[in-house]
């Protein structure tokens, strides 16, 4: 008895794990003793020691809880951090101001090179005077006047845009050693640079200067006629130049497409003229002892100007000859008054041609050509005419013409080549002369009949009154 009260006396020693385990139990216990006192037992008195312990104090039981890193903040002002955003807005900007530079250079050779083409070409159409106007003017030059002193007096009276030009070609040409005579002399815008500069040399044999102008659909018989009217060369010098003489067919490079035979059969199929088409009408500027070479020649460097390599590419594309497009320019030329009827026409030409119904031009002007060669004149056709056989009878004969009937200019050439579209298949120049259209024959021939109608109101109204 000593010994237990002594051990009760005693204070406990026990570990954590035993009060741990105590402590369950004692829950246990008052967990069985609450179930028997609810089944009508009475619940005995439990003393129960809560132990303040925790549950995981053991070290078994101890659970590891990770550490909470403190979240390390950071200055208030990061200097490497604006020093990146100001590096790559720098990257930015600098990309940005290498783009507009190089747009800038770009649009600035764009427009560079449009300028310089826009002057090239204004110089190249001063110095071959290409469509520059035809009218005259008289001009001084003085004793002992340089080519600087004619450029100046060119360039003040219209002659010429630039006189810098006019003298950077003379030099080329080395024409600025050469004495010019002092005088008076009547030029031309549409003379170019090397006429004028040989204008203004000394004659030996006193040569005085002619200003000859061909018109629009001359043939090559009215050519001769207005050369010989001006006292420039002879008929038989001018036929043995046109129709025989070697041309430098590289230089003149259309002249490839010429009839070979020419003249021998005039009322059947060989051409009248070999260069019938090629003399183009212009103003020229002769001395008064050229020669018929001469003449011709710079006939056919102006034909060299003025017609242009694409309408060759399009005669190809047509399936024509230069030869036949020269001649349907030629009959337009003919066969109308005014710019506005050139394509209409050309149209009219195109669908006979095309056509298995029309496949006759039935033009007057053809045979009026033949009749001016063989009889030397114009004259009003008679029914006759119209039936006589020949190649340039376009009532008899199908298709085109052997050559052109006349020079024809630029413009009908490209109207020939680019007519337009319509279902005409006639025309009238009437007494007002305009052209009238018509797609039939009976729509044509009600044109005919009121032309007529017009025609006689017309000399009525030019009769002289009764006085």
């Amino acid at each position: 008895m000593d010994n237990r009260m002594g051990e009760e006396m005693q204070p406990e020693k026990t570990n954590h794990l035993e009060k741990t385990s105590r402590f369950e139990k004692e829950v246990v216990l008052e967990k069985k003793d609450t179930e028997h006192a609810g089944s009508g037992g009475k619940l005995p008195y439990t003393k129960t020691r809560i132990s303040t312990i925790p549950l995981h104090a053991h070290p078994e039981q101890e659970r590891v809880q990770p550490k909470k890193e403190k979240k390390k903040r950071g200055p208030i002002f990061n200097f490497r951090r604006q020093e990146k955003k100001i590096k790559n807005k720098y990257d930015r900007d600098e990309v940005l101001v290498g783009s507009i530079k190089t747009m800038s250079l770009l649009v600035i050779t764009i427009v560079l090179s449009v300028i310089l083409a826009f002057l090239f070409l204004r110089g190249v159409i001063d110095i071959f005077a290409l469509g520059k106007s035809d009218h005259t003017v008289k001009v001084s030059i003085e004793e002992y006047s340089s080519i600087d002193d004619i450029a100046e007096v060119l360039h003040e009276n219209g002659i010429i845009r630039y006189p810098t030009l006019f003298k950077l070609w003379a030099i080329l040409k080395n024409d600025t050693d050469r004495k010019f005579e002092a005088g008076e002399y009547i030029v031309s815008p549409s003379m170019n640079y090397d006429d004028l500069i040989d204008l203004f040399v000394p004659s030996e044999y006193g040569r005085t200067q002619i200003t000859v102008r061909i018109p629009e659909g001359s043939s090559v018989d009215d050519v001769i006629d207005i050369f010989l009217s001006h006292g420039i060369g002879t008929r038989e010098g001018f036929v043995e130049v046109i129709n025989h003489y070697p041309f430098d067919t590289e230089k003149y490079w259309f002249l490839q497409q010429t009839p070979d035979i020419v003249g021998e059969d005039v009322d059947r199929s060989a051409c009248i003229w070999r260069l019938e088409g090629f003399l183009y009408p212009d103003t020229y500027y002769y001395y008064s002892d050229a020669g018929e070479l001469t003449a011709i020649t710079k006939m056919l460097n102006r034909f060299l100007d003025m017609f242009k390599t694409d309408y060759m590419k399009h005669c190809d594309e047509l399936g024509i000859s230069l030869m036949d497009t020269l001649t349907l320019a030629s009959i337009i030329s003919k066969e109308t008054l005014d710019d506005d009827d050139y394509k209409p026409v050309s149209s009219v030409l195109h669908n006979r041609l095309r056509s298995a119904d029309y496949g006759y031009l039935e033009l007057d002007s053809t045979i009026m050509y033949l009749i001016r060669n063989k009889e030397g004149a114009y004259r009003e056709l008679t029914n006759a005419d119209r039936e006589f056989v020949s190649a340039y009878n376009t009532y008899k004969r199908a298709g085109i013409p052997p050559s052109p009937i006349c020079s024809p200019t630029i413009s009908t050439i490209a109207a020939a080549l680019y007519p337009d579209e319509t279902d005409y298949y006639y025309f009238l120049l009437t007494v007002n002369e305009v052209c009238a259209y018509a797609k039939t024959k009976e729509e044509y021939l009600a044109l005919v009949e009121q032309d007529l109608v017009d025609r006689g109101e017309k000399e009525q109204s030019e009769e002289p009154g009764e006085v």
